[in-house]
C-alpha cells in the first residue's frame, strides 16, 4: 500500500512539473498578476468606500442589530416575567400575614371578650 501511494505522488509530481516546464511560467505570472491587482483594487476599496456603507459591514450590522433587538427584547420579557412572580409572591405573602393578622384579631376580640367577661363574673362573685 505504502509503494503504490509513493508511485502516485511521484507521478503527480512529475506532472505538475511538466505543466510547469510546458506552460506553468506564464500561467504563474497571469496569477500573479491577478492577484495582485485583485489585491490592490480591493485595497482601494476599503480606503475609498467607508465602513458603514461596504455591503458586507452593512450586512453585519444588521444582523448584529437584529440579534441586540431579539436578546433586549428577551431580557424584557425575562426581566417580567421575574418582577411579575416576585410581586406576586409578595402579594401572596400579604395576603398570608393579612389573613393570619385577621385571625389573630379575631381570636383576641372572641377570646379577650369572654375572658373579660369571666374576669368581670368573678370580679361580681368575689
Amino acid at each position: 500500500m505504502a509503494e503504490a501511494l509513493q508511485r502516485v505522488k511521484a507521478r503527480g509530481i512529475e506532472a505538475i512539473n511538466a505543466w510547469l516546464r510546458d506552460r506553468g511560467e506564464g500561467a504563474l505570472r497571469t496569477g500573479g498578476g491577478v492577484f495582485m491587482w485583485g489585491a490592490a483594487a480591493h485595497a482601494v476599496y476599503l480606503l475609498a468606500v467607508p465602513e458603514p456603507l461596504r455591503p458586507v459591514v452593512a450586512r453585519r450590522n444588521a444582523r448584529r442589530a437584529m440579534r441586540f433587538s431579539l436578546a433586549a427584547l428577551l431580557a424584557v420579557g425575562a426581566y417580567d416575567i421575574l418582577q411579575s412572580s416576585r410581586i406576586d409572591g409578595e402579594r401572596a405573602a400579604l395576603a398570608a400575614e393579612h389573613r393570619r393578622l385577621t385571625r389573630a384579631a379575631a381570636e383576641l376580640d372572641g377570646g379577650g371578650g369572654a375572658a373579660a367577661s369571666e374576669g368581670g363574673r368573678a370580679d361580681d362573685d368575689g
